[in-house]
């Protein structure tokens, strides 16, 4: 449904982000229907590529490093190494003083390549932003209440800072089965230049789980799934990055009984509900 080479450069690609909070329904003009489907199909695409890269990146980290030295604080960071390759370094520590310990670098949705480091390194200033970032996003997560529809921690995804400084970092359920995939359990946190947060918003109203049928009829196909969404007239960079997991259409019925079909990403009004 997608090569990896195009997630990269969805992800590292620069759009102007204009922040949209759930809202009730409405009827929009056709150019902000059109700006909220392409922000949401760039930021799912960029949410997919750097959310695969780094599950299995952290597949080939935990099999090269010792569980006991991974406690404590810390994280990781996913970055463009190439025009079709993501670097993802592992850390310790609070971000300033972070030391990192693995780096993968993965192509296709593949690592291809990996570093443990014996001695200490310091992040680069960049890195040090996009940890910072993360770090507040959990925080702010926290102190609102938010809270992952699994068992699991959260999924903290960062995506590159935009041209003015802004952060986008999404907090997601983790996936802990291959055929199903938590939409609830979603939150985007917006963090500007300074390291403020500015925004916050869920993405579903309940901890709604999409999952492929165990057994079908006899003779029967799976085409796709279907979910209603209450918070946004259009569908969101959540069901393009469920599309993406699932690998099936994701039919959407959203608040202004509009219905739309995203299909990787692709998002096509199937028709308006009377």
């Amino acid at each position: 449904m997608r090569s990896f080479h195009r997630a990269a450069s969805i992800a590292f690609a620069a759009i102007g982000l204009s922040v949209v909070r759930a809202q009730t329904p409405q009827t929009l003009p056709p150019d902000e229907i059109a700006r909220r489907i392409a922000q949401a199909v760039h930021f799912g695409g960029g949410l997919y590529a750097l959310d695969r890269a780094a599950a299995v990146a952290t597949r080939d980290m935990l099999m090269q490093v010792p569980a006991d030295q991974l406690a404590g604080p810390g994280g990781f960071i996913v970055e463009l190494a190439s025009e079709a390759t993501l670097k993802v370094t592992y850390y310790r520590g609070q971000p300033e003083q972070a030391q990192a310990f693995f780096v993968a670098e993965v192509r296709d949705f593949q690592v291809f390549g990996h570093q443990r480091f014996t001695e200490p390194v310091a992040l680069s200033p960049a890195q040090i932003v996009v940890a910072k970032a993360r770090l507040t996003a959990k925080k702010a997560a926290e102190k609102s209440g938010d809270r992952p529809c699994t068992k699991a921690p959260f999924d903290i995804v960062v995506l590159p800072p935009q041209p003015d400084g802004i952060i986008l970092v999404y907090l997601l359920s983790s996936q802990l089965d291959a055929q199903t995939y938590m939409l609830g359990g979603a939150y985007r946190i917006v963090i500007d230049e300074s390291g403020e947060v500015i925004s916050q918003r869920p993405y579903s109203v309940s901890c709604l789980a999409m999952s492929r049928p165990k057994e079908m009829p006899s003779g029967g196909k799976l085409v796709g799934l279907t979910v209603t969404h209450l918070l946004d007239p259009v569908p969101t960079e959540m069901h393009v990055l469920a599309s993406l997991m699932l690998q099936l259409p994701v039919t959407v019925a959203t608040n202004d009984n509009s219905v739309w079909r995203v299909t990787g990403t692709t998002i096509d009004r199937v028709n308006r509900r009377p």
